[in-house]
């Protein structure tokens, strides 16, 4: 539970800063910080479930790492106003997230 809830906490920190504070107004910018944000937000109740698979381990750390290496390079595009930064990294994160959720799709929980 406790990765899954600071992950939520997190993405509904980063939520808050992107409405409130995020210095843009380029559409593409807040597209991206929202993108990241959704993912975020979303992976991370999948950190729940993933606690009970048969291979909460692999299955959490993959989500985990997808969440942090997706959405975090995305904000950190935004942030830093850089559109080139850890350009190669995000899809590297989509990848983690997509074979951690297809774990728990074939994981049955443990007797």
């Amino acid at each position: 539970w406790g990765l899954g809830g600071l992950s939520g906490v997190s993405a509904i920190g980063f939520g808050s800063y992107g409405a409130h504070k995020l210095d843009t107004t380029d559409p593409y910018e807040v597209k991206t910080f929202n993108t990241a944000n959704l993912y975020h937000m979303f992976n991370s109740l999948a950190l729940f479930p993933a606690a009970y698979s048969r291979f909460p381990i692999l299955s959490g750390g993959l989500i985990g790492a997808g969440i942090g290496l997706f959405s975090g390079t995305l904000y950190a595009r935004v942030m830093m106003k850089d559109h080139s930064i850890l350009a190669g990294v995000a899809p590297t994160g989509g990848t983690c997230l997509i074979l951690g959720w297809l774990l728990l799709a074939i994981s049955k929980a443990p007797k």
